[in-house]
């Protein structure tokens, strides 16, 4: 059974549609290939929550986020992702 997390209200707060549109008047995703800014942005949230203090911690704990990345329509990043991003 799901049971919503602390994240998954917190990402509730932003509007998903209000996001796309911004993402998309900015063409923030023009010329991506595995990393979203919707997938960033739960990256760095959960990042923050979790007070991540390295890349490699941060992309852990993304791969850690597997059953609930249906639910935050997410998936894993790699470390060499978030260093160029």
């Amino acid at each position: 059974m799901f049971s919503s997390t602390f994240l998954t209200q917190l990402l509730s707060a932003i509007p998903r549609s209000s996001f796309e549109r911004s993402v998309e008047a900015h063409q923030a995703d023009r010329y991506v290939k595995r990393c979203t800014s919707w997938q960033l942005l739960v990256t760095l949230v959960s990042g923050h929550l979790t007070q991540a203090l390295s890349l490699r911690s941060l992309a852990t704990f993304s791969e850690t986020l597997a059953p609930h990345r249906y639910h935050l329509r997410a998936g894993p990043i790699a470390r060499s992702t978030l260093s160029d991003a």
